[in-house]
């Protein structure tokens, strides 16, 4: 008999990685689970599933406080059909531990606030403390995000990272090409003027070309800045692009990944999920020198950098004189060990204490 299991978040779904890959995985055939995901339509094109019951509770033309109340009513309705709950962190979930199948639910804590305002961030931060301390079963992001909260007891739930669906993994990289460096992500909150500036000063030493994968309010800004600098034919900016076949294929034709996250304490805690992207792809990373990123980097996986335009410059031309002698191995096994699959078998069966068909 299946053991049913909801996925509940804010999230629309197919737009959160995460909870995308735990319907998909929960949902193989081996695996002995039914899974359902309650969501908000946020009017984005919908992703189908055969195999996920999909409900959408309410759309963003009803206002904030009726998508809190159908989120906290389906919750409770999926408790009381006697479902394991997994719930994606958000402000007010504490409402569900009235429910007289509490201990049914998984409280999952994703991110902790990341406002740039202090003092939002400490009442956010505050109440989301206050909140989780109620429930039996949590999972954390990482070890530094449990840090803060002082949770003692807690389950973690990492990140992961699905190999390319086209082309290979592979062991060396050529040189006979120009290397291209390749940033993915949000184009804002990350000082990227720190990246092509640094980006820039490596110019001069190296024969390298940088790509740029994703949008933001900073974009005109930082072409600006690529034109003052003279180097717009080194350096493109190719807008957001959906994982999929495209994606892949601007990975698997560059040379390294950078992930570039400032050092500040908001986001001390919080994973890259590309950097298990680069390493899924096969790319040796630069990864800026902030805890909960510079901790995954194991020797011959890549580079920490200190976030400064002058110590990135000079990792780039580093990483670029060895990047043949990178441990391609070692990025394969690390890639194979966080698959999204392998998150969904190793981490969160065991807290639903759902075991394998045999």
């Amino acid at each position: 008999m299946k053991k049913p299991v909801t996925l509940l978040t804010r999230n629309q779904f197919g737009y959160q990685t995460d909870y995308f890959n735990y319907a998909k995985y929960l949902c193989k055939s081996e695996l002995v689970v039914r899974v359902s995901f309650v969501c908000i339509d946020a009017g984005l094109p919908k992703i189908e599933s055969s195999n996920v019951d999909v409900n959408y509770v309410a759309d963003t033309s009803s206002s904030k406080l009726i998508r809190f109340g159908k989120l906290i009513f389906a919750g409770y309705r999926s408790l009381k059909l006697g479902h394991t709950l997994v719930v994606k962190y958000f402000p007010g979930v504490s409402l569900l531990r009235l429910s007289s199948n509490r201990k049914n639910i998984v409280l999952d804590l994703r991110t902790m606030s990341v406002s740039p305002n202090s003092l939002r961030r400490f009442i956010q931060d505050l109440l989301c403390k206050v909140e989780i301390s109620g429930f039996q079963r949590i999972t954390v992001i990482s070890k530094q995000v449990a840090q803060k909260l002082s949770l003692k007891d807690w389950h973690p739930l990492p990140l992961g990272a699905n190999p390319p669906e086209i082309g290979s993994f592979s062991e060396t990289m050529s040189q006979s090409r120009i290397p291209i460096l390749v940033y993915a992500g949000t184009l804002d909150g990350r000082d990227l003027t720190t990246l092509i500036k640094g980006f820039e000063k490596a110019c001069s030493q190296s024969e390298v070309r940088l790509r740029v994968i994703g949008s933001g309010k900073s974009l005109d800004s930082l072409v600006a800045l690529v034109s003052e600098l003279g180097i717009t034919d080194r350096v493109e900016f190719l807008g957001h692009v959906p994982h999929g076949e495209e994606f892949s294929k601007l990975l698997l034709s560059s040379s390294i990944g950078i992930v570039h996250v400032p050092p500040t304490t908001y986001y001390s805690g919080q994973p890259s999920t590309k950097l298990y992207e680069y390493w899924a792809h096969g790319l040796p990373v630069l990864c800026s020198n902030y805890p909960a990123g510079a901790d995954e980097v194991q020797i011959g996986t890549g580079l920490v950098y200190d976030f400064t335009e002058n110590d990135l410059a000079a990792n780039i031309v580093a990483a670029l004189k060895q990047v043949d002698s990178f441990d391609y191995a070692k990025i394969r096994e690390l890639a194979e060990a966080r698959t999204w699959e392998k998150v969904v078998e190793s981490y969160i069966l065991p807290i639903l204490d759902i075991e394998r068909d045999i």
